[in-house]
């Protein structure tokens, strides 16, 4: 099991001994090269940024597809158990690669009371699946000549969607031929999803715009280039006939795997009485921060996960479960693309305490 791929890395900030080293992994069918913008920002954030691919991504391994295939031939109870698996696969090899930057660098201890040193790994949209996989299952990895509960800070969900994190839908993604722009499903979908969506009350799930984005701004993705899309857009992953991504997506919100990832994720083992007194249940885990980021003109699915999340947090907090540290950040003005189109305001929602 090989760690996932370093694609690009902006390199250690100069003279200093306290910069925090950022890993951001991308969502579905765009590659982590879309979050190229944030690059050259990092050294005057104090930061060190790792653009990593995900498993099936350009210079990432294939995934396997008999196995994406039995996923999807398989009932809601077996594919949950076969997701479950495969993603703490996963989540074991986002470990592997933390532990290899330490190991391979003089990576500053965290120091979470002064906001600097140690790591913030994050997945962006539908990478989050990854980050919560991550935080489910990195207790149980064993320690090994890096210790990386002395370097991790914050693992941060950036703008994923409802389903992502095991919420129900607030609405169905569109069909193309359901889009104001047409019925071209390769151009129309990116459109809409890189739209600016002007909702009411985000406490208020009703007041979203679930449909129409606005005019202006327009879409990010007709700022782009096509050599920028030919750089980081990779169609296979997303493949409608057995693409890993499309079949983990389809099989995870329908199976439950996704909600059994976050609760995973934001809850913490019980504490245990030891002749000493009362200590957490998972060795120096339970202080790795949760962070939710959120841009306020994102498609509803986005928003509406932000909303989902802490009402169950809120319900979880009222029946007594001890739960992990969760933050909620909201990027204002921001649409999904925020990586692209607001890279400095982003990397400082990743990283600002």
């Amino acid at each position: 099991m090989s760690h996932p791929p370093i694609i690009v890395d902006s390199g250690v900030p100069e003279g200093s001994d306290d910069y925090t080293t950022v890993v951001l992994f991308h969502g579905y069918t765009w590659s982590s090269k879309a979050c190229h913008r944030m690059l050259p920002l990092a050294k005057a954030s104090n930061a060190r940024l790792i653009l990593a691919n995900r498993r099936d991504y350009v210079g990432a391994e294939r995934a396997d597809l008999f196995a994406a295939a039995a996923v999807a031939d398989s009932e809601p109870d077996a594919a949950r158990t076969k997701i479950l698996t495969w993603m703490h696969d996963r989540a074991r090899e986002v470990y592997d690669l933390l532990v290899d930057i330490i190991g391979k660098n003089k990576t500053p201890l965290a120091h979470p009371e002064a906001n600097t040193g140690g790591i913030v790994v994050a997945g962006w949209s539908f990478g989050t699946t990854l980050m919560t996989a991550f935080l489910a299952n990195m207790a149980s990895f064993l320690v090994g000549d890096v210790d990386l509960r002395k370097y991790l800070r914050r693992v941060v969900f950036l703008d994923p969607p409802d389903f992502a994190l095991g919420f129900p839908q607030l609405s169905p993604m569109p069909e193309p031929d359901a889009l104001p722009q047409g019925k071209d499903q390769l151009s129309d979908l990116p459109l809409f999803f890189s739209g600016y969506f002007k909702h009411g009350d985000v406490d208020n799930p009703d007041t979203y715009e679930i449909r129409t984005p606005l005019a202006d701004p327009g879409p990010t993705w007709l700022k782009l280039t096509q050599e920028d899309i030919a750089s980081f857009v990779d169609a296979v992953p997303g493949d409608l006939r057995g693409g890993m991504d499309n079949t983990l997506m389809t099989a995870g919100m329908a199976s439950g795997a996704f909600a059994a990832l976050r609760e995973a994720a934001v809850r913490l083992p019980e504490e245990v009485v030891r002749g000493s007194g009362t200590e957490a249940g998972s060795s120096g885990w339970d202080a790795v921060e949760a962070r939710h980021v959120w841009g306020d003109h994102s498609m509803a699915a986005m928003v509406f996960a932000m909303h989902s999340l802490q009402v169950d947090l809120e319900m979880e907090r009222n029946a007594g479960v001890r739960l992990r540290n969760v933050t909620f950040t909201r990027v204002e003005g921001a649409n999904h693309i925020m990586p692209w189109d607001l890279p400095e305001r982003t990397l400082d929602a990743i990283l600002r305490a």
